[in-house]
């Protein structure tokens, strides 16, 4: 007979050691925030710590770059809700935007590294000890900062929205984002497939950031 709990067990630090998966279970869940929300904040009750990190997250970069929560975000438990009037074109432009976009994805620097910082120690355990209850707790926390601590789909929302409003031309590259998917997945898997996505979606966003300089050709 299958051995339930240790099948959940194997599960469980297998997605915690795979960068790949737990960016997948991320993306799955921004999709469920879109058709079963309710099962989505069922998730988030299950990898609160991962949600607290969020939070805090928003928080830390909020007092540091010296934004008021409240006049561009209200963060919770459940998800993060953005005030409707900041996605407003004259409200971007009269605002430092940078300051309020490193806001949105602090929780995607801040999940990264407590994820990658708790799967070290998590493969250090391994190696030495094996699996234990230990082993568990730290593969959850793992799994819980990386997929909840990073940024949410009203997050995403923003910094999409506020970006085309400034640069529309990222609509196209956006659109390549599938094409990219598609060679990862032939040429790879999934996993890598997902995770070029990813990089491919932040190097567009900041291409498009990077002043161009002016180039005058003189013809005597």
């Amino acid at each position: 007979m299958i051995d339930i709990e240790q099948t959940m067990e194997y599960l469980i630090i297998r997605i915690a050691l795979s960068i790949e998966l737990m960016i997948a279970g991320w993306i799955l869940l921004l999709i469920l925030d879109y058709v079963w929300s309710g099962f989505s904040k069922f998730i988030r009750l299950i990898l609160l710590p991962g949600r607290i990190l969020h939070v805090a997250s928003h928080y830390l970069a909020a007092k540091i770059f010296g934004i008021r929560m409240y006049e561009v975000l209200y963060t919770g438990i459940t998800r993060d809700t953005i005030h409707s009037g900041i996605t407003l074109s004259s409200d971007i432009y009269g605002k430092e935007l940078w300051k309020i976009k490193i806001m949105m994805i602090a929780p995607l620097i801040f999940g990264f590294l407590f994820a990658i910082t708790l799967q070290k120690i998590l493969i250090l355990i391994l190696l030495k000890s094996g699996v234990n209850l230990l082993t568990i707790i730290i593969s959850w926390l793992t799994i819980s900062f990386l997929v909840l601590g990073m940024p949410d789909i009203d997050d995403i929302k923003f910094i999409v929205t506020s970006h085309i409003i400034k640069h529309p031309e990222v609509i196209i590259g956006l659109i390549w984002s599938a094409i990219v998917f598609a060679l990862g997945y032939v040429a790879y898997n999934i996993g890598t497939a997902i995770l070029g996505v990813v990089i491919y979606i932040i190097l567009l966003f900041l291409s498009s950031v990077i002043p161009r300089t002016a180039r005058e050709e003189v013809i005597e």
